[in-house]
């Protein structure tokens, strides 16, 4: 013990590097803890924890490269910025930042008064432990000034860094090198999550601020029109036989678990319910969400247009003025609104209206009720295709939650309780437009935009499944689908895994649209014979191509 004593004495500039090393290190553990992904193992994950060691060494040698310890202050507020920034979006959208988030600042407008919800108090530890570092600078009296620079420091931990660093790299690709900041690499690595998650916070950081400086090294990708042949029609058929009206529901966070449910024999959806157990219906119970950082308006889009979104980024900021073949261009002679509860700056939706192919935006309806009451005050001439997106089940459920007439049980989960209150209190708000329907002449469609609760969630949930009755998945969400329709006269119910991609393609059938020059990636629900042409994650490539060199504006039919 002496020794060590002694040892730490005689060695001021090593005792605080690994102090400082340390506290940033566990700054980036807690946030990977915090977020639950994929909780760290120590012992089977002995390298990761040794990059986020080697990643924070590198950083913390700075000090003593450049001799200015307030140098690591800095450093620490900015991580502590970027960290929380990062936990507030993660619980309101299940991702993480990128520099495409900046292009959604507009998104803000609607969520600002809901931001300090996402806020826990366990997030204090960060400004705590920079406090930490504080006490600890005034403390040591050390002149770093009088201080020889260790380059030894330096060179030592980056070689540690990057030993602990490629055997990961290697495991993953091979074939875009070991660059850790390389684009390509980050891609090959699936999500954002895993790679902050493998790579440390810090990493990620680096990587987001060069992918905004030399963003042209995604380029644009090729396609090969052979690929696109089997979901193009290239001759039509002018007789189309029915002219349906058509309501579409992209109904918030909803998962397919809710759906007719009861508590206390209480329906939480009634009004869906009413359709989900028609005759004339069709039920899809484990449609895939196919969402990327877009969430919202990437179910939005694929619905409307059988794509999926691309890789980095929102289409709706980035590719907005594209051309696309969607089901609201098919409908010659529809008039074609779309219904929204804000004020159309919420992902841009007063641009996204025209590129989908509709006539007119409808906003600042102040909630789903107010909106669906108006809809059902002015109902438009037929044939009609109206769009309906509700808001009020969006994270944190809090808003409109004391405006359902649930009763639940006081021992019942907050954010739960809110969840189901806040969603009946929507599918209460349809009922209004529902009731003014003509159902001989109406196609109704109703779908989640994206699942919502996280597996953490979905496992706190789970002892509360049994007590309530209440169906809610642990290992994997799904969103619902339900299509009423005239069409069909035997209810179907959809037992297999399908897309949200799908959608669009069941959709056009139900049209009789099928000689549309688009028929989308997907497949129709209602033929029990449809053979799938493409892989999802082929359809997510080709999307992306398509998307990124508006293609279709160069085919427009």
């Amino acid at each position: 013990m002496k020794t060590l004593i002694k040892l730490i004495k005689n060695n001021p500039v090593w005792v605080l590097f690994f102090i400082i090393t340390f506290v940033l290190a566990i700054k980036c553990a807690m946030f990977i803890h915090y977020t639950e992904y994929f909780p760290l193992n120590f012992i089977i994950e002995w390298k990761t924890y040794a990059t986020y060691i080697g990643v924070c060494g590198l950083i913390s040698s700075f000090v003593f490269i450049i001799r200015w310890k307030w140098w690591i202050i800095i450093v620490s507020v900015i991580l502590d910025i970027w960290l929380v920034s990062n936990l507030i979006y993660w619980r309101s959208y299940n991702d993480l930042l990128s520099i495409y988030s900046l292009e959604a600042f507009g998104n803000m407008n609607t969520i600002w008064t809901s931001v300090f919800l996402f806020l826990q108090w366990k997030d204090i530890i960060y400004p705590i432990l920079t406090l930490l570092l504080v006490l600890i600078l005034i403390y040591n009296s050390l002149n770093l000034l009088q201080q020889k620079r260790n380059y030894i420091l330096y060179l030592f931990f980056s070689i540690f860094f990057i030993l602990c660093t490629l055997p990961q790299t290697r495991v993953k690709t091979k074939e875009y090198g070991t660059h850790i900041f390389s684009i390509k690499i980050m891609e090959s690595w699936g999500m954002y999550y895993n790679y902050c998650r493998s790579f440390t916070p810090i990493t990620y950081l680096f990587l987001q601020l060069k992918i905004l400086l030399s963003e042209s090294d995604l380029g644009k990708p090729m396609i090969n029109e052979s690929d696109l042949e089997p979901f193009i029609v290239k001759a039509k058929n002018s007789n189309i036989k029915n002219n349906f009206n058509l309501i579409l529901v992209l109904f918030e966070s909803l998962e397919t678990w809710i759906i007719n449910s009861e508590i206390d024999n209480q329906q939480i959806t009634p009004n869906i319910n009413k359709l989900f157990n028609s005759p004339h219906s069709l039920f899809a119970d484990k449609v895939t969400d196919q969402t990327r950082s877009g969430k919202s308006i990437d179910g939005q889009f694929t619905v409307n247009t059988g794509l999926l979104p691309i890789y980095n980024g929102t289409i709706c900021y980035r590719h907005q003025y594209n051309y696309y073949f969607s089901v609201a261009n098919s409908l010659q002679g529809y008039k074609k609104q779309m219904m929204i509860v804000d004020d159309g700056q919420l992902w841009n939706q007063h641009t996204m209206t025209k590129s989908l192919g509709y006539d007119s935006l409808f906003y600042n309806n102040k909630s789903d009720y107010n909106m669906c009451l108006n809809i059902s005050q002015n109902m438009p001439d037929v044939p009609y295709f109206l769009q309906v997106i509700t808001l009020a089940s969006h994270v944190p459920f809090k808003e409109f939650a004391d405006s359902s007439d649930l009763i639940l049980p006081k021992d019942m989960p907050l954010d739960m309780a809110n969840y189901l209150r806040t969603v009946n209190y929507s599918d209460n708000a349809l009922g209004l437009l529902f009731n003014n329907v003509n159902m001989d002449s109406t196609i109704i469609v109703i779908t989640g935009d994206h699942i919502v609760l996280h597996k953490e969630k979905r496992e706190q949930f789970k002892r509360y499944r049994d007590k309530y009755n209440l169906n809610v998945p642990v290992e994997k969400a799904f969103i619902p689908l339900i299509i009423y329709s005239p069409e069909i006269k035997e209810r179907v119910i959809v037992k297999d895994t399908v897309y949200q991609m799908d959608i669009y393609t069941t959709l056009l059938h139900l049209l009789n649209r099928e000689d549309y020059f688009w028929q989308g990636f997907g497949i129709n629900l209602l033929d029990t014979t449809a053979i799938r042409k493409i892989t999802p994650d082929d359809a997510l490539r080709l999307s992306d191509a398509i998307i990124r060199n508006d293609y279709f504006r160069t085919i427009q039919k």
